[in-house]
Formats: structure tokens, sequence, C-alpha cells
């Protein structure tokens, strides 16, 4: 007899009264609990309908395998495979169960540590908007017309306040607007970029030499360049002079400064405005129209050390060794902000020593004595992040550039050595050595680096930073003061304390 549900001998066996198949007692007792039918023709059975058979007890028979000892043997092996076999998969299950419980422990501190950090930034926003002042600004169609002689002084204390905070309302939404839109052109402008031959940078020759500024006191310290035509200098006489490259005339001849002149800037719509700015060692910013002298900004206590315009052109940055920088309106020659380093505990008595617009105009950069790189948010006043080669004993940063994609800056330092930072990193990735204070400039496309010290000028390839013109090739005899390329790099132009102003543009 053999159960028809096990396929064994029933120790207990019943037949069924519907089926006539013999059923091990237990088993089919558990079956019609479950279902209420018969196992084989599934028709309705009750507990009733089985009917136990009477057998003799009898020792239940080994199996075949069983009888011998290779048997034995064989199946206690079978019986280790699979013992085995089932820890190995229960060792599998743990592992995986311990990596999902890891995955879920950080996930949850990611969390946690995500919402700590907005709830800060959720406060802090708070106390912002508790701290703005209620008064609405109106803004008027109607511009006053100013005779261009006519000097205007810009006091600090009635116009802005020194504290950190959101700018108004309408200079964030232009500045805004204006980082998208530049952000937008250079993405289309990097589709449009055509590689250039390494080659070609090294066909660069002299080919005009300028010394426009005066002899007793000799020295170009700064330049500007606009539309590939105009060239404004100032020198160590404190003079500024703009030079015509199609005509080599002087067209205009600023005087006005009591020191030397720290910083030039050609007005980014200099065709229809014909504004110059100047920054001087006497404290001063000088606004200058038409070839004349149409305002004079102060609110500076110690040198202005550089200038520096805001993409959307009605702002400018100054920088000064007393430790602040300020933002003008320059329609309105009015100061918005004047900010101190000392906001942060660190920085007291740090001098700024030179600042300069990230290209999508929502960062100030601005190089400091020993305090290395400031990167500030233009629109709270607030530092984001601080470069800095802790590898040196000083870092004085006089000199500094922005690739075009945003990504590379590029800073000199007193000491002679030019350092390039990955900002999306905050990284030094290169650090040059050219012997004393240097200048520096990446060339329009981004993809080559100048650079200059006591000299030789140098042109670089960005990611490999190995120089591709000859030692001498292009030379000043004295320090290298500044460097401006033009807009599609077939010339730069270069200042020195040599008293000269050069071009050097492709054979």
């Amino acid at each position: 007899m053999i159960c028809s549900i096990s396929g064994e001998i029933p120790i207990e066996p019943v037949v069924s009264k519907k089926s006539g198949l013999i059923y091990e007692k237990s088993l089919i007792l558990k079956y019609i609990d479950e279902t209420g039918k018969e196992p084989t023709t599934n028709e309705p059975l009750t507990e009733s309908d089985i009917i136990i058979i009477k057998v003799d007890k009898l020792v239940k028979p080994r199996q075949v395998s069983n009888l011998s000892v290779p048997g034995l043997i064989t199946s206690l092996q079978n019986e280790w495979d699979e013992a085995m076999s089932e820890i190995f998969s229960l060792h599998q299950a743990l592992d995986n169960t311990r990596q999902e419980l890891a995955q879920a422990l950080y996930q949850h501190d990611a969390a946690c540590r995500v919402i700590a950090r907005i709830m800060k930034e959720r406060d802090e926003a708070r106390a912002q908007l508790a701290a703005i002042p209620t008064t609405s600004y109106a803004i008027s169609n109607n511009v006053i017309q100013q005779p261009t002689s006519q000097v205007i002084e810009s006091a600090s204390t009635s116009e802005s306040t020194d504290s950190p905070g959101l700018l108004p309302d309408y200079i964030i939404t232009s500045v805004t607007n204006k980082c998208k839109e530049l952000s937008t052109s250079r993405k289309e402008k990097k589709n449009q970029i055509v590689s250039i031959d390494k080659e070609w940078f090294n066909k660069y020759k002299t080919i005009k030499t300028f010394s426009p500024h005066k002899t007793n006191k000799p020295g170009v310290t700064c330049l500007s360049i606009y539309q590939d035509r105009f060239i404004a200098s100032g020198g160590n006489d404190g003079v500024a002079i703009v030079l015509d490259k199609q005509s080599d005339k002087v067209i205009h001849k600023y005087t006005g400064h009591d020191k030397k002149l720290t910083d030039v800037l050609i007005d980014s719509k200099y065709s229809s405005s014909n504004v110059v700015y100047t920054a001087s060692a006497d404290k001063t910013i000088k606004i200058w129209k038409d070839g004349s002298l149409s305002s004079t900004l102060t609110t500076h206590t110690d040198e202005v050390t550089s200038i520096a315009q805001h993409p959307v052109s009605d702002y400018l940055v100054s920088t000064s060794l007393d430790s602040t920088w300020s933002l003008w309106d320059v329609n309105s020659t009015k100061l918005i902000k004047k900010i101190s380093n000392s906001i942060d505990n660190t920085l007291v008595n740090t001098k700024n020593r030179i600042g300069r617009f990230h290209p999508d105009g929502l960062i100030l950069s601005i190089g400091t004595d020993n305090s290395g790189i400031l990167l500030w948010d233009i629109r709270e006043q607030k530092i984001e992040a601080k470069l800095i080669d802790n590898n040196v004993d000083s870092y004085i940063v006089n000199g500094l550039s922005f690739n075009e994609n945003g990504y590379l800056l590029a800073n000199t330092t007193i000491d002679g050595s030019v350092n390039i930072w990955d900002l999306r990193k905050l990284k030094l990735i290169k650090t040059i050595n050219v012997g004393s204070s240097a200048a520096v400039s990446f060339n329009p496309s981004g993809s080559h680096l100048a650079y200059a010290g006591t000299g030789d000028i140098q042109i670089a390839a960005v990611k490999e930073y190995s120089p591709l013109l000859s030692a001498g090739q292009l030379a000043h005899s004295k320090e290298v003061t500044s460097i401006q390329w033009s807009s599609d790099s077939s010339f730069f132009v270069t200042s020195s304390l040599d008293r000269t102003i050069k071009i050097h543009s492709i054979e």
C-alpha cells in the first residue's frame, strides 16, 4: 500500500469512499481541513467519507540505497552537500542584508544633514528678510544731465551702509538676468569655438612699441583694451592715456590724480559713452567722459588698488588697501555698498590688492595680502570660499584672470608665482614660478594662458601649461604689469615698468 499523496507506505492507512484510493490519515485529514475536497478527483470529501484500514504494524523498511556501506556514505555526502549549500545561501543573504542596512543608514544620515542645512538656510533667510528696511525704491525715467566738467563728490555716509545685506531688488534682478544670459551665450559660443594649432601661438612677434608716459616717473602700471582698437594705459606719473591702435596716435590724455594710477578701465559701452575709469593711490576713482573729468568717487581711506565693471555695465567695484571693497552705480555716481573684510574675524586688517568679476557676474574674486583669494557672493556680500596656497610663507595676490568658461581662475603673487585653481573643486592644480611679481591673462576662448614676470612673456596651453614661446622671444626690460588680449587672440598688448606698451601680433 502506497499513500497517494506522499508516495510512501502509510503508517495509518485510510481509504476514500469516493475514489477508493489509499492515503496517510494525517495527510488526508489536513487536506480535507484546508480544501474540503478529494485530492485526486476534486470531489467534495468529509472525514466521514474515509475508512480506516487495519493492518499489522510492521517495521518500515530501509531504502535500498541505504542497505550498503557505500550507499550510506553517499547519503551522508549528499546531506553534507545540501547542508553546505544552505549555509552558503544563508551567508549570501546575511551579506546582502548588511549592505542594505548600511545603505539605509547612510541615506538616513544624509537626509538628516540636508534637512539641517535647509532649516539653517531658512532661518538665515528669515533673519535677512526681517532686517530689510521697509523703504521702497522709486525708479524715475527722467535722467538729470550734468555738465561734463562738473566734479561730483560721493559721500559714503549718506548713500550706503557698511553692513552686508541683500542688494535692492532691481539690482538683484538685473544681475541675475545677466548671469542667465551670459551662461546661455557661453554654451552656444562653446559649440562654435574652433580649435587652434599650438604652433599658431608660436608666431607672435612684437610689431609696435609705445612710450607715451612721462620719463621723470617711468613705468606703465595698468592696461585696458576695447574692441581691439582703443588701448588705455595708466602710469606711475598719475596720467591715463587712450591710444588709437589704427592711427598709432594718443586721442585722450587724462591728468588729475595726485599719485600713481593703479588701474584703468575703458567702459564696456565706450563707443557710445566715451567713458574711461581710473583708480589711484591717491584714494580716489575718477570718471572721464569725452576727454574731460566728469566725476570723482571718494569713499576709501587708503590706496584704491583696482576697479572692475560688472557685466551689467551699470555697476563698478573698487578695492582698496583699507580692507574694503565698494559697489558703485556709475550712472548716478552713488555708492551702493561698502563692505569690509572684517565681517570675517580672521580677515581683520586684510588688505585688498585686486578685484575681478567671474564671467557670470555673480561672484567677485578679490586677491588679498596673505589671506589668499576671497570669493564673494555679490548679491549677499557673503564670502563663499577662500583660496590660498598653504605651502608658501607669503601669499600676496596681485593679479587675477578667469578662464572664459568660469571653471578656472589664475592668479599671480608678489613673489613671482602663477597659480591655476579649479573652481569646481576649489583646488590648486598648477603652480608656475616666474621669479618675480607677475602678470597673467587667459585668452578670450580660454584655450591658452599668457603670463610674465621680469621681461619674458610666455604663452601656455591650458591643461599642459608648458611654454609655447622660446625665452626672450617677447620681452620687456623690466617687470611686466599687465597683459590684455584681442577678442580673436590675433594680438595681445603688454605694459611694463620699463615705460613701454607693446603690441604682439601674429606674423
